[in-house]
């Protein structure tokens, strides 16, 4: 397993990490008011549903209850995960609304899944998941409390990031009550896993608490040689000296060893008929041996939060992360010619080409919040400014080309010897936001959002031998803003706007550099949730139109930015406690997602490609007596994904319907639970682009798993 010495942080994040924190502890020095109160970001009440929450962070940086949001925006909790089973941030989001789950398949690589039509931005306890060249890391869902997912446009408070939105992932936080759990898995692919938690007081007045999160699991997957094991501890201790003031320092060190589980299979032979028959889901199309793709990451990160008076609190989250990727792998050759790649005249033999990409990155991001809670006459103002930065460093050596041919529906593994590797140009990222935003509270029931922030994001790349050094600059000034009344019957119908940017790198035919994407959304909707917390209903309406995109020009060589597209959905999510135990979710999706501008006439009024047109879930969980003995669970739940396009409307990829379940027993502190995903085995693929090739969707996944708590 790698080793990860000591890095230092670099000299303009330090400043600013330095500044921030001098001026909390300046702070003290001041006259203090009564105790008030903490003000998390990250933290979400508990409702009386166990599948739901009434406030949260993610939506404005400051603790606000959902029904108060004027945006769409999902918290998946801990329970929901454990109830339904999930193995990856992927899997937790299948029963949400707007979200294409397992756009990509199961991916070894990354949690790929598109929310409103595009990719995500990552956030880990508010702080951004920077993931170049195939270095993104799984999260595993055991150490997270929640999974939160903000639809549309966010950049006023995240800076550069997709125009569908972001998924901000809570960690599981240090308790003032001791308690702990031991869990193990055992499932479908020889799935063994151990699970620990354990959580606590270090002294008797409750000042420092501790939390340790281990998992350690050895498995394989539906793929033949891909493996999916895990090596994780993430310990963290908070210090709370008193109610005004905490600081949580959180550790984290993951080891992942797997392999290619996106196998890349051709049209034909999936959705389209070959021959020889379907190629089977679980056939391996690189070779044993040399096809890898480990990870591995040591992490520091802090939480600081310091209240000052009623008026005034300071946050800063910082994060430094060592990270590397060995990625070898082999995919056939399905796109230099998508509707026949065959070499053979019997439809069975694919080239392949090998791809090396051996990569380490340093990363450090903080954002540095100041608060401030006051009245002007008749008006509530909670007002934020921040400032938060990123910077990344990359370097690592690759290699490509043609390989030896697969027989797809017979392979003979030969091996391969591991090719000669070329540097890369060192790699460095930097961007940097200031952003304000006030919450408005008047007459009774009327919130009012307003924000701006202004980014500014450089790409730089060294010289190499064959590879002239680059720099690229980029700049945005993002706004958000949104109305809402809230009835005192429970009903908030709302109202907002909000815009993104995210940097395009390279350059086009004149050399001139790409300009960022430009989203921005129009939402309006009705949430609801009546006095007793029983039930959260949101319906929410939407436009985004997304500028900048890369379309095709008359040099095949480059391309050019006249492309725009366009998303108009509509989208309902309910989360129901009927009673102790019984537990109802349920979304449905329409997303009508094309392309509105185009350097080619032809593209215009096309379906961008892997987004469904209608999707809808439900999971209902129920926990019962039998036989006079309580503790008894059953869970089913219901996934519909509707046909998707290849990007050309030329290939449709076909609509499926999943069925999951569980079975369970709890008894005192321990509990025994079966969960099965897709539980009729469907064979089905998640997507098939125009460029030639497929992504299949998970088969049956059936996991045991007995667990105590303390």
């Amino acid at each position: 397993m790698p080793a990860y010495p000591f890095i230092k942080l670099t000299r303009n994040a330090a400043a600013v990490a330095l500044l921030t924190t001098v001026s909390a502890h300046a702070a003290e020095g001041a006259d203090v008011a009564d105790p008030v109160p903490l003000d998390a970001v990250t933290v979400t009440g508990t409702a009386a549903s166990p599948y739901g929450t009434q406030a949260s962070g993610t939506g404005t940086k400051t603790d606000t209850l959902l029904i108060e949001t004027p945006q769409s925006l999902s918290v998946i909790t801990a329970e929901a995960m454990r109830d339904q089973g999930v193995q990856t941030v992927q899997d937790a989001l299948r029963y949400t609304a707007g979200v294409m789950a397992d756009a990509y398949g199961n991916d070894s690589r990354g949690d790929y899944s598109l929310i409103r039509g595009s990719d995500y931005q990552s956030f880990l306890d508010g702080t951004r998941q920077l993931a170049p060249d195939f270095i993104y890391i799984k999260p595993d869902p055991y150490q997270l409390e929640s999974v939160q997912v903000l639809k549309g446009p966010a950049s006023v408070l995240y800076g550069q990031g997709s125009s569908g939105g972001l998924v901000n992932l809570t960690s599981k936080q240090p308790q003032s009550a001791a308690g702990g759990e031991l869990a193990a898995d055992y499932g479908t692919f020889n799935r063994r896993q151990l699970k620990a938690d354990f959580t606590g007081p270090l002294d008797a007045g409750q000042h420092w608490l501790y939390r340790v999160v281990a998992v350690g699991r050895d498995s394989g997957t539906q793929v033949d040689y891909v493996k999916d094991n895990r090596a994780l501890l993430v310990p963290s201790l908070r210090w709370q000296p008193d109610v005004n003031t905490h600081l949580t320092l959180r550790a984290t060190w993951q080891y992942d060893a797997s392999g290619s589980n996106s196998t890349f299979p051709p049209h034909i032979g999936t959705v389209l008929p070959n021959p020889n028959g379907r190629i089977p889901t679980n056939r391996f199309t690189s070779e044993p041996g040399f096809d890898r793709y480990d990870t591995g990451q040591a992490g520091l990160a802090y939480e600081f939060e310091h209240r000052f008076s009623p008026v005034w609190a300071l946050r800063q989250n910082v994060r430094f992360t060592r990270a590397r990727v060995d990625y070898d792998s082999m995919y056939p050759n399905d796109f230099s010619n998508p509707d026949d790649p065959f070499i053979d005249a019997n439809d069975r033999v694919l080239d392949r080409y090998y791809f090396v990409n051996k990569i380490k990155t340093n990363t450090l991001t903080a954002d540095n919040q100041a608060e401030a809670r006051f009245a002007t006459g008749s008006l509530s103002h909670t007002v934020l400014f921040g400032l938060d930065v990123a910077r990344l460093s990359e370097d690592g050596q690759t290699a490509s080309g043609l390989a030896t041919p697969i027989d797809i529906y017979e392979p003979t593994y030969t091996g391969f010897a591991a090719p000669a590797l070329s540097q890369k140009p060192h790699l460095q990222q930097s961007q940097y936001g200031f952003y304000g935003q006030d919450q408005i509270k008047f007459g009774g029931g009327w919130v009012a959002l307003a924000g701006v922030r202004h980014d500014k994001a450089r790409n730089a790349t060294d010289a190499l031998e064959a590879t002239p050094a680059s720099t690229q600059d980029d700049s945005a000034t993002t706004f958000r803003t949104g109305l809402l009344y809230h009835f005192a019957s429970g009903f908030s119908p709302y109202a907002s706007y909000s815009q993104s940017f995210n940097p395009v790198l390279g350059t086009g035919a004149g050399g001139e550099p790409y300009k960022p994407l430009r989203g921005e959304q129009w939402e309006g909707g009705l949430k609801w949730q009546p006095a007793d917390a029983r039930t959260l209903v949101t319906v929410a309406a939407f436009q985004i139109r997304e500028k900048n995109r890369l379309t095709a020009g008359s040099d095949p060589f480059y391309q050019v930015q006249l492309g725009e597209g366009q998303v108009r959905g509509f989208e309902v999510e309910a989360n129901q406690h009927i009673s102790k135990g019984f537990d109802v979710i349920g979304s449905y999706t329409y997303n009508r997602a094309v392309v509105s501008k185009s350097g080619n006439a032809d593209d215009v009024g096309k379906r961008i490609a892997s987004v469904p047109l209608q999707q809808a879930s439900a999971w209902a969980h129920y926990a019962f007596p039998l036989f006079d003995m309580p503790g008894f669970e059953t869970g089913l739940g219901v996934r519909y994904v509707g046909d998707s396009w290849d990007g050309n409307d030329t290939l449709r990829t076909p609509s499926a319907t999943l069925v999951d379940a569980l079975v369970g027993y709890q008894q005192g502190p321990w509990r025994f639970a079966i969960n099965a995903s897709n539980l009729l085995d469907e064979t089905y693929e998640t997507t098939c682009l125009a460029r030639g090739d497929c992504f299949i969707g998970a088969r049956r996944t059936v996991v045991g798993s007995l667990s105590r708590r303390f």
